[in-house]
């Protein structure tokens, strides 16, 4: 057998723990980068040309070595270190919003106001919290409770509901306030007056109100269609089939577009459900958020490849019938939501699997910036609860 021969031989065989040491490597990995201070990226060290190219080549030897095919190891290390993003070094506090406006964050810790300048209010024990039209007032949960408060804190009124009391969504007219308790569906008047049943059972996905219009809200119903109901008039005005899983429900400001997304597609519906512009998920990819920005013009993705764990955000015009994705960061570490800054030049992406917010312009050619230890930011003395700090929305300029 001549050395052409040998080599085709290799490449059909496959090693019996191929797969098994796929996993100790991402194992390995992972641990590392785990064992670091959480919020801290790792420095970058600076390396000679001939020590980098020699460091290569070791790492192809030693991958060829270890498994004779070497394409499955080798693919996922290449995937790997071509598509990661370099992340910007976190400051070790919030100093300031770089945008104007102010967040919404939730968590164990409580609900808080982020201002312009870094200061922070908690607002009290809760556990999700909505903003009123131009952030006068903020919605927020309690157990079975509905509590409105002023941006200091202070409570103008609390509904007390027999079940829990989930996803809470301030109407644009600040008249009416959407919310789940237990199964159903309700929505109780600005004031904490006329509270009332629209659907008995509903899933666990939070409504959405249609801007520009009376009082018209779009939820999930229990068969999974989307229902369009005027609330004032106490009528159904659609029921659309999606055609995808729905997660989310958003209304861009001019309501004249739906956003529709699920973990493997995103949809753009108008009034009339007809399919506007489209987005299905790559083989491998899953969506875990999708934001319309303020202007309605673009869509901000957060999308994980689940065949090596990476996390990534994604921008796309949301005025052409095929969606044309922008990466702007790519990397280990889950990114759980995405947020745009009321003047849709920013992106708050949350990098929950490093502890840290990332601050993502929109625009080409600037910088990122960072922000470490957002777990002791809003959940002190609570062991870090990191997983369960949430940014709420982004409000106000």
């Amino acid at each position: 057998m001549n050395e052409r021969r040998l080599r085709a031989a290799l490449r059909r065989t496959r090693p019996p723990d191929v797969a098994d040491a796929r996993e100790r490597a991402r194992a390995v990995a992972r641990a590392s980068y785990a064992s670091r201070a959480p919020g801290t990226p790792p420095r970058p060290r600076r390396i000679g040309l001939p020590a980098a190219v020699m460091l290569a080549a070791a790492l192809v030897a030693l991958v060829i070595t270890l498994t004779p095919p070497g394409d499955a190891v080798a693919d996922w290390v290449r995937d790997l270190v071509r598509g990661a993003s370099d992340p910007p070094r976190p400051q070790p506090a919030l100093a300031r919003l770089p945008g104007d406006g102010r967040l919404l964050v939730s968590g164990p810790g409580g609900s808080w106001i982020v201002h312009r300048d870094g200061s922070r209010r908690r607002l009290g024990g809760y556990r999700e919290a909505t903003w009123s039209p131009q952030g006068r007032f903020v919605g927020a949960t309690r157990g079975r409770d509905l509590v409105a408060v002023d941006p200091q804190g202070a409570i103008r009124w609390v509904l007390s509901r027999p079940a829990a009391v989930h996803d809470p969504r301030w109407s644009p007219s600040g008249f009416r306030i959407a919310y789940r308790s237990g199964a159903g569906l309700r929505v109780v008047a600005g004031d904490g007056s006329g509270d009332r049943l629209v659907a008995r059972r509903v899933p666990a996905i939070a409504a959405a109100w249609r801007p520009a219009a009376h009082h018209v809200l779009s939820y999930v119903d229990r068969s999974r269609r989307i229902v369009i109901s005027d609330l004032d008039a106490t009528r159904r005005l659609g029921r659309l089939r999606a055609g995808i899983a729905v997660r989310r429900l958003e209304w861009s400001q001019d309501g004249n577009r739906l956003l529709v997304a699920g973990r493997r597609s995103v949809r753009l519906l108008d009034a009339s459900g007809r399919v506007v512009t489209a987005l299905d998920a790559r083989a491998g990819t899953e969506f875990l958020d999708a934001k319309l920005s303020p202007g309605g013009g673009q869509i901000a993705i957060a999308a994980r490849h689940v065949t090596d764990g990476r996390h990534e955000v994604l921008l796309a015009s949301a005025r052409r019938p095929r969606l044309r994705l922008r990466s702007v960061f790519r990397a280990v570490g889950s990114i759980r939501s995405v947020t745009w800054a009321p003047d849709r030049r920013i992106v708050l992406a949350d990098w929950v699997g490093t502890d840290q917010w990332l601050f993502l312009p929109t625009g080409r050619g600037a910088a990122a910036t960072a922000v470490g230890g957002i777990a002791a930011h809003f959940s002190p003395g609570r062991g870090r609860s990191r997983a369960a700090v949430r940014v709420e929305s982004w409000c106000c300029p």
